[in-house]
């Protein structure tokens, strides 16, 4: 199975290996204890409601985002509907399948991000922030505040911080809010994620520069 998850990731890198901009690639994972990632039928291994609820959203949803510093407007909004894949893990039949989802959008902060399982309590999103270098996150199921190395299409290491009961952002209050960190030499990501909203806040350094953006308002459907 390790095998054909690293071609799937290949495809998938040569894929957006054409678009002129510069991605980063990182797995934003919520906890497992938090959130059951994924469930198992049989031999399909399949995204659970419970992290659609967080990350997968219909055509016609849209998020405006402010810069923190700059009060610049960025408006995100899907681009179409979500490509859906089942992915074979093995040459046999009776071997299990994987699911996988991508949401492209039109944005000034990311372009593109993948929901995908791997075994049977795994699940990771995978994004291409804009203007970035290839980083890495990590699959679910990590418990609270701890680190974990990664050594894949770059190094860092992952960390999933407690989740927030609540946050306010732009006069609006979010409840049980999921964080989630990337981090290295160079660059650091941290983002918020909001049940039945998505990603409400990304703030870190990443192309020798600052970043922030919150979310101002938004209407998604699921």
């Amino acid at each position: 199975m390790r095998k054909n998850f690293v071609k799937i990731i290949l495809h998938l890198s040569i894929e957006f290996s054409n678009h002129k901009l510069t991605f980063v690639s990182v797995f934003i994972i919520s906890i497992g204890l938090l959130i059951s990632a994924c469930t198992k039928e049989g031999h399909h291994y399949t995204v659970s409601q419970e992290f659609k609820d967080y990350f997968l959203f219909q055509k016609g949803s849209y998020w405006i985002y402010k810069n923190d510093s700059t009060n610049g407007i960025d408006s995100t909004y899907l681009l179409g509907v979500p490509l859906h894949n089942i992915f074979p893990t093995g040459e046999n039949k009776s071997d299990p399948t994987i699911e996988q989802y991508i949401l492209e959008f039109n944005s000034d902060i990311m372009l593109n991000y993948h929901i995908e399982t791997y075994t049977s309590d795994q699940t990771y999103i995978m994004m291409y922030i804009k203007d970035s270098t290839y980083a890495f996150g990590m699959i679910s199921q990590l418990i609270a505040d701890s680190n974990y190395y990664l050594q894949f299409f770059a190094e860092g290491y992952f960390k999933v911080l407690p989740t927030l009961p609540s946050i306010e952002l732009n006069s609006i209050i979010f409840n049980n809010v999921l964080q989630t960190k990337f981090y290295n030499d160079k660059d650091s990501f941290n983002f918020y994620f909001a049940k039945n909203v998505g990603l409400i806040k990304i703030k870190g350094k990443w192309e020798n520069k600052n970043h922030s953006w919150s979310l101002l308002r938004y209407n998604v459907f699921q």
